[in-house]
């Protein structure tokens, strides 16, 4: 089961990317202190990513149960090397999301 703080997530941009729940409650931050190698514009885009995940997971598991043509579309992807990849790939992705 999936604990993480609901989406929608924004980022509020400053001196401190924070990444802010629907509340305006901080989730997460993404600050020069924090990473102080990176530039600013990478923090940025780091607070990006991070503010599009509970997108991202409700997405890739949308897409995870998809069926075509009354068939499922992993089962699908599962004849060609690059869709056996693909799968992999993304059950590697929920696996560090839930577990």
């Amino acid at each position: 089961m999936i604990k993480h703080t609901p989406g929608p997530w924004s980022v509020e941009i400053n001196r401190e990317s924070n990444i802010l729940d629907s509340a305006g409650n901080r989730v997460a931050v993404a600050c020069q202190t924090c990473w102080p190698d990176e530039g600013t514009d990478r923090i940025d885009d780091n607070a990006r990513l991070i503010a599009a995940a509970p997108e991202l997971l409700a997405a890739l598991q949308a897409l995870m149960a998809l069926d075509v043509k009354g068939h499922a579309l992993a089962d699908r992807l599962q004849f060609s090397d690059s869709g056996r990849a693909l799968l992999d790939q993304c059950r590697a992705a929920l696996l560090k999301v839930t577990t």
